[in-house]
């Protein structure tokens, strides 16, 4: 870029079609990364994340060390899945996704779940009940073979399921944890 100077009008700048074309593409790539800065915001907003993501230094900047260092695993887990609603992935395997995380994270997930993957195929490898209570089909396995298959309901119709009777354990656990 050139700068001249006219007596009437203080400076004139000059500047070349290449110089143009540069400061162009970075006007378009900022614009761009504003764009997806605000797309991804939306995303893990859907995961209850704006609070956390506001709190931390850098914003959508923020670096996810390793060893849960400055982020929970129940967050880590919520960040995840904010990536796949960004993808608009189809597929998504959870794996123990909530094995290592406490009940109100857990009940977070799942609601994200059921809110915003309803047009997604879940599949879930899970030992907690409320993980797959939801879930349009379950299947059990015992010892690695398949014990039942069907939805939730029906499983639960039958009280002699081994679903069923998983889910009555666990009630009767939580309730007498409650008492």
């Amino acid at each position: 870029m050139k700068q001249n100077r006219t007596a009437n009008t203080g400076a004139v700048i000059t500047i070349s079609k290449e110089e143009f074309e540069s400061l162009s593409r970075k006007v378009k790539e900022s614009d761009k990364l504003q764009e997806m800065k605000v797309v991804a915001a939306k995303e893990l907003d859907k995961c209850q994340l704006r609070d956390e993501i506001r709190k931390k230094e850098g914003k959508l900047d923020f670096l996810v060390i390793e060893n849960r260092e400055n982020w929970s695993m129940g967050h880590r887990q919520l960040v995840c899945l904010g990536r796949v609603l960004l993808k608009k992935s189809k597929v998504l395997v959870l794996d123990e996704a909530t094995a290592s995380v406490d009940t109100a994270t857990n009940n977070l997930i799942q609601q994200t779940l059921r809110k915003h993957f309803s047009d997604c195929t879940v599949i879930t490898i899970a030992h907690r009940i409320t993980s797959v209570i939801n879930s349009d089909m379950v299947l059990l396995l015992n010892q690695g073979l398949i014990e039942e298959y069907d939805s939730p309901t029906r499983l639960l119709e039958d009280k002699l399921s081994s679903f069923a009777q998983l889910v009555a354990e666990y009630s009767t656990r939580s309730n007498s944890s409650v008492d």
